[in-house]
């Protein structure tokens, strides 16, 4: 017997994000009250634990019964309906989710999640089976009950009892392009049954989807690969408007013979709503088509189809497949991920009321970043200076300034109604993404080489306004004549006055107008400052972090010193992409910080805290040393031969001792078969096109684990015990192995890749060494333990000079890990942007 967790949240569904506090939350099983909680002020309950089967049986495909736990949740709050729901699924090791929307007393009679419902609330008769769709029962005492029913696994689906509902390959309608709808609506039903239609938000749909088609307890890789299905199936129908083209009011159903499960009102799960969250916006395409593949899918075991079967992606990620590997194992080869940024148009999330001052959203929290773009081409509309979703006074002038815009034909009342809403989308969407280019921020606002040849002078706005004021501030730390003008893309009396002061600085005619010669002198300044600077000792630590976060909006030399060390770090990582060392963090800083964050396993926010930091300075260090070889110019491939395929054989022989599954080669320089299998290999366990082929994105793969290939590999996120298989299983007999030379009551093993039980005593006996838990199970603090004690191993067998066993102490001895010195100078790429304040305001300015 296991446990999961329960986190209740109750806010209001009229407005869907305004929290709930001092709710009455009841957990109880059949007639016992486990729980009874108090939401706070977020409308959150602590989090609390409830029995559950064991996580193993959730993994068994041949088991019958149901691997989860059940519980009743009652949700009850002054002025609001009394919310109930049956059969909340409880998974071992899990958070379940449950999200509960309430309902104000006066609209009791409508079920309601925080967007539009149709008025009719009477599901089909299936619902009471616990298939198809939620039975919901409102009483006479004003209470709504959900009954959740049962998971889709232990019932199976409609499908594989009626015939299939096939997709016509050419359906009579179609979108213009590819959308992500901000909100999708699900008919609770059959297409042609009297049921409810309710309109969600896409993302939680598919939470909603995952939840209740799989088993949140699955490999992360198989609940990928099941996700992505799931978002291109839903996305399909949108796309081909399958259901309004029939004369349909609703985009999808969560009738199993026809589309995937939808449950209304379910819990989901904490662990599928971070992977959601993280790529709602990918989906399945085949090469060379626009629409999203229609991914059919089944469970494998209760239904037979020809796509994806679910059962089946727990195998194959068990196996070490990556999600890609797992969706091209069931679809076509040239099936590919892509993602989309082309949302449905802001005027399709109006959230239904008017927006005024007091209240506080996300929907408030858009409209004033949108308001704040729109500025730029209208400078009458002052600053919302701190747009975090709270309508405060300056927000109600920032509206009302828009309102009073000459053209608009909307009443000024500071407040956001329906048409303002609408309006604010049509000039953001349709204008000011034309017009204002600030929009793109980093991506648009550039310093470059190359100066402008356009004229700015007082009273402009602009991408250049802003590119000018921070090349002046940026000066006027070496010429304490020129003052700071606040870098606002607003060419008024303070920047003015900067001009006038540099034109004065180096003889130009001090007329404050920015033509080409003054333009010129300015970035010949500014070059030669960034060319030639001196600068102070450098420490062999590494350089400080700047004591804030830096994010979207940040400028300045700590802006310009991360852009130039992702630059560097990006010849060895292309997905980071080159970016605009102009010290200003745009959206393409944002994105490049992401893209490193996303390889080395950091939060993916586009954030620059702390640990972000030191890892970008501790990678440009390294990038910069001249230690990763460049590569050659040119794809390596079978046949091919010279020192740079010596190079990636050395490399991949280094690899191997921490990926088992990729052969040992011999390093003679010449690309044979064997180079190739080991090639693609590798390709496979990081997610690479598998062609044997060394192009620059392999080239760089390479090259930058050859570098860190004795540090301990990643935990792959899931238990191996008994009964397990694959290549983490051979690399964890071999690591016992290694380790067994210096503990010799650890069994030498047979490196075949299953976990059998002399795999089992040699795991219990190390855990007895290292003071581990002695369940032969491998999570995460003995996996780390392993690959400590590998690398340690290793390295003493190829030294021979480390001391045996005896020479330590089971108790004391802690291993090794092979950390890099500190290089005694960073790369002078790096050196020009290590700029010391308090260094720079007493340098006398250098002769230009």
């Amino acid at each position: 017997m296991g446990a999961g967790y329960l986190h209740v949240t109750a806010t209001a569904a009229k407005f869907s994000s305004i929290p709930i506090p001092n709710a009455k939350v009841t957990v109880s099983q059949g007639s016992k009250v486990l729980y009874q909680l108090i939401t706070d002020e977020n409308g959150n309950c602590e989090k609390v634990e409830i029995s559950a089967p064991d996580k193993a049986l959730t993994l068994e495909e041949g088991y019958t019964g149901e691997p989860y736990g059940v519980c009743d949740v009652k949700v009850e709050a002054p002025g609001y309906a009394t919310m109930s729901f049956k059969n909340v699924k409880i998974l071992d090791t899990e958070t379940s989710l449950l999200s509960v929307n309430m309902t104000p007393d006066a609209a009791s009679d409508t079920i309601n999640y925080g967007h539009n419902v149709s008025e009719n609330t009477t599901p089909e008769s299936e619902a009471s089976e616990g298939k198809g769709s939620t039975k919901v029962t409102e009483t006479d005492g004003g209470t709504e009950t959900f009954d959740l029913g049962k998971h889709q696994l232990t019932v199976g689906p409609e499908r594989d009892k009626q015939e299939y509902a096939k997709t016509s390959p050419k359906p009579p309608r179609l979108l213009p392009n590819v959308i992500i709808p901000t909100y999708i609506t699900v008919h609770l039903g059959s297409p042609s049954s009297n049921a409810t239609n309710v309109t969600v938000p896409f993302s939680d749909y598919i939470k909603n989807v995952c939840a209740n088609e799989i088993y949140a307890t699955w490999p992360e890789d198989a609940i990928r690969a099941n996700v992505l299905c799931q978002i291109s199936l839903a996305l399909n129908r949108v796309y081909t408007e399958w259901y309004p083209s029939r004369g349909y009011n609703f985009d999808i159903t969560n009738n199993t013979a026809y589309d995937q499960y939808f449950v209304y009102g379910s819990n989901t799960y904490e662990n599928i709503n971070n992977i959601v969250d993280e790529i709602f916006n990918n989906y399945v395409q085949r090469e060379g088509h626009k629409e999203p593949y229609y991914t059919e899918y089944c469970d494998g075991v209760i239904a037979q189809c020809p796509g994806l079967k679910q059962w089946g992606t727990l195998t194959l990620a068990e196996q070490g497949y990556s999600p890609i590997e797992i969706l091209k194992y069931y679809y076509p080869d040239d099936i590919q991920i892509v993602e989309s940024n082309n949302f449905q148009d802001i005027e399709e999330s109006y959230p239904g009321y008017t927006l005024k001052e007091g209240m506080n959203s996300s929907d408030i929290k858009l409209m004033q970043e949108y308001l704040n773009r729109i500025r730029v081409s209208f400078p009458a509309i002052p600053q919302i200076k701190d747009p975090n979703g709270y309508y405060g006074p300056d927000t109600a002038a920032a509206v009302k300034a828009f309102q009073q815009i000459e053209g608009f034909g909307l009443n000024a009342t500071g407040q956001v109604d329906k048409a303002t809403w609408y309006k604010i989308s049509y000039i953001y969407t349709g204008g000011v993404k034309k017009l204002a280019e600030l929009a793109s921020e980093g991506e648009v606002i550039g310093v470059g080489r190359t100066a402008p040849t356009v004229t700015v002078q007082q009273w402009d706005r602009g991408t250049n306004v802003g590119r000018l004021q921070y090349m002046l501030n940026f000066i006027a730390e070496f010429y304490p004549e020129i003052p700071y003008s606040v870098p606002d893309y607003n060419f008024d009396s303070d920047t003015l006055a900067s001009v006038k002061a540099f034109q004065k600085a180096f003889n130009l005619t001090q007329d404050g107008v920015v033509g080409p010669g003054t333009w010129q002198k300015i970035y010949d300044v500014y070059w030669d400052i960034m060319d030639n600077i001196d600068l102070p000792p450098v420490e062999d630590s590494p350089i400080a972090y700047p004591g804030s976060p830096l994010s979207v909006g940040s400028s300045g030399e700590a802006v310009q010193q991360l852009q130039k060390c992702l630059n560097n770090i990006s010849a060895n990582y292309p997905s980071i992409g080159k970016i605009s060392e102009d010290g200003l963090f745009g959206n393409g800083t944002k994105a490049a910080v992401i893209a490193f964050q996303s390889i080395f396993g950091i939060t993916q926010d586009g954030i620059v805290g702390p640990t972000t930091w030191n890892k970008i300075i501790q990678e440009c260090s390294s990038s910069g040393s001249g230690s990763n070889p460049s590569y050659p110019g040119y794809a390596l491939r079978y046949g091919s031969s010279g020192e740079s395929v010596l190079k990636i054989q050395s490399c991949l022989n280094n690899i191997s001792n921490s990926y088992p599954s990729i052969p040992k080669l011999t390093e003679d320089g010449k690309f044979g078969a064997g180079t190739e299998r080991a090639i693609i290999e590798f390709q496979r366990l990081f997610g690479l096109t598998q062609d044997g082929v060394v192009g620059q994105a392999t080239w760089s793969k390479i090259i930058s684990l050859c570098q860190t290939s004795s540090s301990q590999p990643a935990y792959p996120g899931y238990l191996i015990a008994l009964g397990s298989s694959g290549d983490y299983v051979k690399q964890i007999q071999q690591c016992l192995n290694n380790i067994s030379s210096r503990y010799p009551s650890i069994s030498t093993l047979t490196a075949d890749g299953v976990y059998g039980n002399g795999t089992r005593n040699s795991v219990v006996e190390f855990q007895r060494i290292f003071g581990l838990t002695q369940d032969g199970i491998i999570g995460k603090s003995t996996w780390d333990k392993i690959m400590q004690e590998c690398s340690y191993s290793r390295k003493a067998a190829n030294n021979k000079t480390v001391s045996t066993k005896s020479s330590y102490s089971e108790n004391s001895y802690k291993g090794a890990t092979n950390t890099k010195e500190p290089s005694n100078s960073l790369s002078s790429n790096i050196l020009k942007f290590f700029i010391v304040n308090n260094v720079l305001k007493n340098k006398k300015p250098r002769d230009f």
